[in-house]
């Protein structure tokens, strides 16, 4: 169970990236704004929700939306930004690194509100051994993708 959890979290970006040709450098770096949106004000955010007196959500069920759902959305809204057999290979790959990056950092949250524990995962001491290398490639993949990528523009008609 936990191993199929951890597989869902690194392969779903995966999996949008892949069908609806998204960008996953901006998918990786939306994980990464995420991750600094909860550490610096996931307190002030718990006391915003706290005061909504929101029945069935719990400060974890918070964190976890804050951080999943900037990334996939930032899949959804950035489909069909490549085509090709090597842009595929790039985006899968910053895709894979934006789902290790995800389960390292929702890990936490996820054992507490599914009453599982990742960490007894057969995969997930190769995760933590590797996740500041997972971090830092990722990072600088992603903005390597970004940099030098062509933005598409649409042509333009002159008139006579």
């Amino acid at each position: 169970m936990n191993d199929a959890i951890l597989a869902i979290l690194i392969l779903l970006p995966v999996a949008i990236t892949f069908f609806l040709k998204s960008n996953a450098a901006l998918g990786f770096l939306a994980v990464c704004a995420a991750y600094s949106i909860e550490s610096l004000a996931g307190g002030d955010i718990d006391t915003s929700i706290s005061n909504l007196n929101l029945k069935g959500f719990s400060n974890a069920d918070i964190t976890l939306l804050i951080l999943i759902v900037p990334s996939l959305l930032t899949l959804f809204f950035s489909s069909k930004s490549w085509a090709g057999q090597s842009k595929m290979i790039i985006h899968l790959l910053a895709a894979a690194l934006a789902g290790l990056t995800l389960s390292i950092i929702t890990a936490p949250f996820i054992n507490s509100v599914a009453s599982v524990n990742l960490y007894d995962s057969k995969i997930w001491p190769l995760i933590q051994h590797g996740r500041g290398s997972i971090v830092i490639v990722g990072t600088i993949y992603s903005l390597l993708i970004i940099w030098f990528s062509k933005t598409r523009h649409p042509d333009k008609k002159h008139k006579k």
